[in-house]
């Protein structure tokens, strides 16, 4: 045994100096981190070239984890499989604008391969990002070895779209479905008492049907179509093409797959969706003729969106405060994707009594929720306003039920500019249920009783009923 381990207090100093030895190890490279995210990369970079829009995962209002060091977390540690990396949609469209006055930036590459999607006005207010871009003078590019529905739409916006000799642009349409449990309640005889007001409040459905009922259907046929009839007319503009070429539906598709011998990338270049089939090694070689070759990199001449510095306004003076409702209204604090009413209140409340807080704007991108929740929310919204400061609601993909209930006390509320007005109000009402389950010993030989003080704790009665369906109501 070496000398430094011989007794018991060797080798616990020994323990502990490796232990002390690996924490400054980890505090070493989450410095190195730190700087090389806050420091190493600028916009003004020395060689001008492509900023390259290589959005990996998908894009919502507010990420559960914006922060830098969250960022630097998931780089050392490594993120979670199941879980989709989250880019906020007003960052990417701030990189977009400040890249287009960016002398050192010279055009745009869109690498969509990573790109799961979004909601649809956060595609469109993209879009119209790279408009503005384009519209400088300064060239969008598309590559992909094939697109998904929402990787094409982002692609629609760019000067020329490349498409792999092998891929193919995969159009099929939105839909939306859900499951219904009633029979499985049945046969487990499981009573589903139901409180509802709101005809198309449709949440509820899934407990006591084991179909859509029609007012659902047509609400859901309603702004669905609508939804995918934008997302044609949006993308045929930009083609300059006709939502027909661009989609014939289903049985057009077959056929003029036909016509090419099932040659789906062919397809897409003779209807116009695409510009040029190309290899990788042929698109590589045209960037590089666009924006020069990098030695470095042993690529054409581009910086990624995530090493891309964006120039942050300085906090002086006055300000609007932006707080972000993003996921289903919950009871409490926030957790990641979800909406906290106690939280949410408490943000509005000290933007409400702070005086460098002019105004405030509420993005909301809820399907509802909690109405415990959302009241207290609606209340200090309403208690801002009331305090002379400006109330604007800015909705996003979806403001449905307690999402839209939290919107009524705003000065101006702005919806979408083009998408379906039933879209982001659906789903107006209340509803609550009360479960009744059948007495089952599942262990014969242990049994449990209870006494209470109070009706609502026995089995569901008349007066339990009346009194849930009084409060509904109310």
């Amino acid at each position: 045994m070496p000398a430094f381990l011989n007794g018991r207090g060797g080798i616990l100093n020994f323990i502990r100096k490796l232990a002390l030895n690996a924490i400054f190890l980890v505090l070493v490279l989450v410095c190195i981190g730190i700087w090389s995210q806050f420091s190493s990369t600028t916009s003004e970079h020395a060689a001008r070239g492509a900023l390259l829009l290589d959005i990996t995962g998908v894009v919502v209002d507010k990420p559960s984890a914006s922060s830098k060091l969250g960022v630097i977390g998931r780089q050392l540690f490594g993120a979670s499989s199941d879980r989709l990396q989250e880019n906020s949609l007003f960052d990417i469209v701030q990189t977009i604008r400040q890249a287009k006055d960016d002398r050192n930036i010279t055009g745009i590459v869109l690498d969509l391969k990573n790109f799961v999607g979004g909601d649809q006005p956060s595609m469109q207010y993209i879009g119209k990002a790279l408009r503005e871009f384009r519209d400088s003078g300064k060239p969008v590019y598309a590559v992909g070895s094939s697109y998904s529905q929402g990787q094409y739409y982002l692609a629609s916006f760019a000067n020329k779209i490349w498409l792999s000799p092998q891929g193919e642009v995969d159009l099929h349409g939105f839909a939306t479905n859900g499951l219904y449990y009633k029979s499985l309640l049945d046969k487990l005889k499981v009573s589903t008492h139901v409180f509802r007001v709101g005809t198309y409040k449709s949440a509820v459905e899934p407990f006591i049907r084991d179909d859509m009922s029609p007012a659902a259907r047509e609400a859901d046929s309603r702004w669905i179509g609508e939804l995918w009839q934008n997302y044609l007319n949006t993308i045929a503009a930009n083609r300059q093409i006709t939502a027909q070429q661009l989609f014939p539906g289903a049985q057009g598709i077959i056929d003029g797959l036909r016509k090419v011998g099932g040659d789906t990338a062919k397809y897409a270049l003779d209807n116009k969706l695409v510009d040029e089939l190309a290899t990788s090694t042929e698109v590589e070689k045209a960037l590089t003729k666009q924006f020069g070759w990098s030695k470095a990199d042993n690529n054409y001449r581009a910086i990624s969106y995530y090493d891309y510095n964006v120039k942050t306004p300085s906090d002086q003076g006055s300000a609007i405060a932006v707080i972000f409702a993003n996921g289903a209204i919950m009871d409490g604090e926030e957790t990641p994707g979800n909406v906290g009413g106690d939280t949410t209140a408490a943000q509005i409340r000290d933007a409400r009594l702070d005086p460098k807080i002019k105004a405030i704007v509420l993005r909301v991108n809820s399907p509802g929720g909690s109405v415990t929740a959302s009241e207290i929310i609606r209340e200090e919204l309403a208690a801002a306003k009331a305090a002379g400061k400006p109330v604007v609601v800015s909705m996003g993909g979806m403001a449905a039920s307690g999402g839209y209930w939290i919107s009524t006390p705003a000065d101006y509320i702005r919806g979408r500019t083009q998408a379906p007005s039933p879209a982001p109000l659906a789903s107006l009402g209340v509803i609550n249920t009360v479960e009744k389950y059948p007495r089952v010993d599942w262990r014969p030989h242990r049994r449990r009783r209870h006494v209470a003080a109070g009706g609502c704790l026995q089995h569901q009665s008349a007066a339990a009923g009346s009194a849930a369906a009084d409060a509904v109501e109310h």
